[in-house]
């Protein structure tokens, strides 16, 4: 009985034998039909087993790999070998996946590139290091010559643009000679001249501006390219740049005695390069005028939408000017998105059919102001306006110490003219300072910055100040020392600051 126990035993243990070397057989088989090559390491980094793509990649017979150390396999520089050593330690420790790219060379004496995954199995509880090995030279190479190729176009990119920009900016000089050289003859010598000469004359002058300005724009294009354009932003008003624009415009197109449709209502302010939007509007204007011969279908519009003054022309003929944005105005848009602002072209039914919208961000000027002192000469405070908490009772320590004790100089030198002081830049805020008409008040204001928006509204307020309070100016001696003379000032402050 006791044998017969036995024997069952020792015929269980073959058959688990068997079928664990029948289970082995059966994957290593397995990896033999993978299509990329596959190495299992032992601990000690030699060679268990490789596939037979393997045993092609490298030209050996899986007999002659098993045994031999992994990197007897492949000439790895010492420090890629030292990094792969590394992956193989922490994957041995820790159990964990990690691919890798590598390069060696090969028996050829060539450079490979290989993406290698490392990984531990286990096979009827043995480990071993699995490491799936894929073949990148053709793609690194193909990499390699795409990255010289683009490199190479951007050097030729780059040397077309400069000789753009060196070709340009040489042809304006001349033609600016051109240019005013001709108007010159004309405006001098018209009288003198036959309708032929004039003619002539005519054709040179709008030939060299019309090239001037194309080669300017190839200038400016060329530097929008590499970012190297530079604007000249501060806070402008919206309607005196439309107005300019629509000016010049008239005069440059000989219809001083036309007009075109303005409903700019409401002063807007926005900041930008004033020089770069009007020359926006007058591109604009030129050709609708010039492709209509008419300015009188012409309406320009200013409103606020959302944070952004829209700018809208209409015109009553369809120029077309969707499938020409790209050309016609392919420079008028970058120098409005330079601004972070937007241009819109739409068709309209009814009696206008093209409208063009430009979109620039509103500069909320506001916001700069601080504080508001207004000081009789000899440095008394007649009253002040916080911006910060609409609170008249709060006086910055500044302009108090400053008005008494350190101003009294700077006040002193700005009233009887010894130095012309319009601000004084304090490090995180700007004092400006304004006299009235009797050079009797002194207005002192604090902004977090000195725009010229700031001057010309604080010129406004002193302006009306002057006609309400024309009586207690005349007697400030006596008028100064009472607050309540003044305490309506707030209502004036907040008419040109606040609404």
């Amino acid at each position: 009985m006791i044998i017969n126990k036995e024997f069952e035993k020792t015929q269980i243990f073959d058959f688990n034998k068997k079928n664990e070397i029948k289970k082995k057989k059966t994957y290593l088989h397995l990896l033999d039909s993978f299509p990329f090559s596959i190495f299992l390491l032992k601990f000690d980094m030699t060679v268990y087993f490789c596939n037979h793509v393997a045993e092609l990649y490298l030209g050996v017979s899986n007999s002659k790999v098993q045994g031999n150390s992994f990197f007897n396999l492949f000439t790895f520089s010492v420090d890629k070998k030292e990094e792969v050593k590394e992956i193989i330690n922490d994957v041995m420790l820790i159990n964990y996946s990690e691919v890798n790219e590598l390069d060696f060379i090969n028996q050829n004496g060539s450079k490979t590139w290989v993406e290698m995954f490392f990984s531990r199995i286990n096979i009827e509880g043995n480990n071993f290091i699995q490491i799936i090995l894929l073949d990148i030279t053709e793609r690194t190479l193909a990499d390699v010559i795409i990255k010289e190729e683009n490199e190479r176009l951007r050097s030729l990119n780059e040397l077309k643009k400069n000789l753009t920009t060196k070709t340009s900016e040489e042809l304006k000089n001349p033609l600016n000679i051109m240019s005013k050289a001709s108007h010159l003859l004309l405006e001098t010598y018209k009288d003198k001249l036959d309708e032929n000469a004039i003619r002539l004359l005519e054709l040179i002058n709008t030939g060299g501006e019309t090239s001037l300005n194309l080669a300017s724009k190839i200038v400016d294009i060329s530097r929008i390219e590499s970012n190297e354009l530079l604007l000249s932003k501060q806070t402008e008003n919206l309607v005196e740049i439309i107005k300019n624009s629509v000016q010049v415009v008239l005069y440059s197109k000989n219809q001083h005695n036309s007009f075109i449709d303005l409903d700019l209502s409401e002063d807007i302010y926005s900041f930008i390069d004033r020089s770069r939007i009007e020359q926006v509007l007058k591109e604009i204007l030129i050709y609708i005028i010039s492709n209509t011969n008419n300015s009188s279908n012409l309406s320009i519009s200013l409103q606020k939408v959302r944070n952004f003054g829209e700018i809208q022309i209409k015109t009553e003929f369809n120029l077309g000017f969707e499938n020409k944005i790209d050309y016609q105005f392919h420079y008028i848009k970058e120098i409005i998105e330079l601004h972070d602002g937007q241009m819109l072209i739409e068709s309209l039914s009814g009696l206008y059919k093209t409208s063009i919208k430009i979109l620039l961000p509103i500069k909320k000027w506001k916001d700069k102001v601080i504080q508001l002192l207004v000081l009789y000469k000899y440095g008394i405070p007649l009253f002040d306006y916080s911006f910060s908490n609409r609170s008249t009772k709060n006086v910055d320590p500044i302009i108090i110490s400053g008005g008494i004790v350190g101003l009294m100089t700077i006040l002193k030198t700005i009233t009887h003219g010894k130095a012309p002081i319009k601000y004084i830049n304090h490090g995180d805020c700007v004092i400006i300072f304004e006299l009235n008409k009797s050079e009797d008040i002194i207005f002192v204001l604090l902004v977090k910055e000195n725009l010229k928006i700031i001057e010309y509204t604080l010129g406004n307020l002193i302006n009306e100040f002057d006609m309400i309070y024309e009586d207690l100016v005349k007697n400030i001696e006596i008028s100064c020392s009472a607050k309540q003379n003044w305490e309506q000032l707030g209502l004036l402050v907040e008419k040109y600051f606040i609404n």
